[in-house]
Parts: structure tokens; C-alpha cells; sequence
């Protein structure tokens, strides 16, 4: 498959504030139905291109790339959180397709599609990528495996980090695949994650980040001036 052909840099953050601000992505009282990776602040291994055409400065072969996802139980889909490269083809639209997983790698029956052009909350992360979330309404899912697919019209591409420290189930659908995927189409696997997380009603996931961070710096920052004026 193809990735984006870019260098990127990593920044890490020390200490209690990268602890605190990435602990506000997903508020204690929102219920998590799946989240991918632990972390969807974390950097990434690798950044694959979702639906780029062959005449992107990065080059594109028409893939889509996904995660496939499952659950024990029932559950209520409101919000969709997920990670984007931003400095790849960012702010654009994204188009969220799920559908139940078919055996036989291949794509079961429609559960979700919608384009989203404006989002919930964009916040950016130190590791060049945006946490984006999208309220999806009330997606009722039934126990079982389901893949979900994050694209963009061709014309625009997406850039989709990945990630180690999953289970290795992201996915996606080879060369020439239809945007946006559709049922019947076969996938495989690609041995790394996307970054998403899946939740039910509550506080917004990643709305409190900004607010919270600004707060923490602020404090940091007047606790210094405090130590420099005695």
C-alpha cells in the first residue's frame, strides 16, 4: 500500500501537563464504546493516504484505510473521535463509512455514511495531527465486528496516521477502491491501528482539551513569573 511520503517530526511534551491534557480527550463521564489505542494523542509510526489520486504531490493509488472494531455488547454510537495528519490535505472534509464485517474479509451491509464538512471539535496534538470529533447521531450497534472507513473526495486525499501499540486491526481497501467504499468490497489488513474512539452520550470528547491545556499553561507560566519575582 501506499504512504505519504513525508518526513515528520515528533514532540514530546514532559511531565504532569501532557498527562493532564491528554486526559481530557475522553471525559470520565462519557462512555467509551471502542477506542483503537490508547492514546490518540500519541505520535505515530507511519501515514497512509486515504483515496489520494495518482496526481497528489505525495502520489496516491485510490486506497481507503480504515479500522475494523468490535463489541460484546449493544451500544449507541453519538460521537466519533479519530486522528488526521495536519499538515497533509488539512482542514477538508471526511466521509465516515461503518458497515458489519462480513466473513471472508470482505464488506457486510451499510450501517453508517456521512460527509462531514464542519466537526465538533479539531484539536491539535504535538505529533503534527489533529483530534477531530463528529457527532454521528445515535448509530444503533449490535454485538459483532464492524469496519469503519475515514476518506476523502480524490480530488483532496486524507492523511491517516497510524499506530503501533493496538491490536493491529486497521484495514484498507486496495487500489482503485469506490469512494466511498461500498458493501462487497474486499479489504486486508495493514498490521498497525488508525486512531479512533467511539462514544456514547456525555461531554464531548476532546472539548475540554484546549480549555484545560490553556488553563494548566497559564498556571505553569504565572507559577514561573512567581519564582522569578522572589
Amino acid at each position: 500500500m501506499r504512504m505519504v511520503s513525508k518526513k515528520k517530526m515528533n514532540i514530546v511534551l514532559g511531565g504532569s501537563i501532557f498527562t493532564a491534557l491528554a486526559g481530557f480527550l475522553a471525559p470520565a463521564q462519557a462512555t467509551v464504546i471502542y477506542q483503537s489505542i490508547p492514546d490518540l494523542t500519541t505520535a505515530y509510526v507511519n501515514d497512509y493516504c486515504s483515496q489520494c489520486s495518482p496526481s497528489d504531490p505525495y502520489g496516491g493509488v485510490g486506497e481507503s484505510i480504515g479500522q475494523q472494531f468490535s463489541l460484546v455488547s449493544s451500544a449507541t454510537a453519538n460521537y466519533l473521535s479519530f486522528t488526521v495528519d495536519n499538515t497533509y490535505h488539512w482542514p477538508g472534509s471526511v466521509t465516515v463509512s461503518i458497515f458489519n464485517d462480513a466473513s471472508g474479509n470482505i464488506l457486510g451491509s451499510s450501517v453508517y455514511g456521512q460527509t462531514f464538512t464542519s466537526f465538533v471539535s479539531d484539536v491539535p496534538t504535538l505529533n503534527a495531527t489533529d483530534v477531530v470529533t463528529v457527532n454521528l447521531g445515535a448509530v444503533p450497534l449490535a454485538a459483532g465486528a464492524y469496519d469503519l472507513f475515514l476518506t476523502s473526495d480524490p480530488s483532496s486525499g486524507l492523511g491517516i496516521p497510524v499506530y503501533s501499540g493496538g491490536a493491529g486491526n486497521g484495514i484498507y481497501i486496495a487500489t482503485g477502491s469506490t469512494f466511498p467504499p461500498v458493501a462487497g468490497l474486499g479489504y486486508a489488513y495493514f498490521g498497525a491501528d488508525a486512531g479512533i474512539s467511539l462514544s456514547a452520550p456525555g461531554p464531548v470528547p476532546g472539548a475540554s482539551l484546549l480549555s484545560f491545556g490553556f488553563f494548566i499553561l497559564a498556571g505553569v507560566w504565572t507559577k514561573a513569573r512567581g519564582i522569578v519575582a522572589r
